[in-house]
Parts: C-alpha cells; structure tokens; sequence
C-alpha cells in the first residue's frame, strides 16, 4: 500500500472514531431510555448522549451542556 493510502485510512478511521458510536453502544443507550428501573439522571444523561450524536453524525463536534 502506498502512504497516501495509509494517510488516506488512517484519516477516515480518526474520523469515525471521533464522529459515530458503535451501533451496540446506540442501542445500549436507548434501552436506558427504556427502563423502568433506570433513574430519572440515567435518563437524562442517555438522552443527552443520544442527541450528542445526533450533531455528531454530521460533522460537528458537540458541545458539552453546563449547569
């Protein structure tokens, strides 16, 4: 393989880590939504992380909420 391409791989692969959770982990997120026993913070923080994502996945780095 030439270096562009391993330039080229290495790029796309700090992007989708950076941008996308993996699919178990969405889905792990949303049974909490789900949960009766969860808590109410539970809740609030998979919600959070969940519409994190929803900015991430197009190309924005999200911005952490401040209380």
């Amino acid at each position: 393989m030439e270096p562009e391409g391993l330039t080229l791989l290495a790029k796309e692969a700090i992007h989708d880590v950076s941008f996308y959770l993996r699919p178990t982990h969405l889905e792990k997120l949303a049974n909490i939504l789900k949960d009766p026993e969860a808590s109410d913070n539970d809740r609030f923080v998979a919600h959070t992380m969940l519409m994190n994502q929803v900015v991430s996945v197009e190309g924005e780095l999200p911005t952490c909420p401040v209380s």
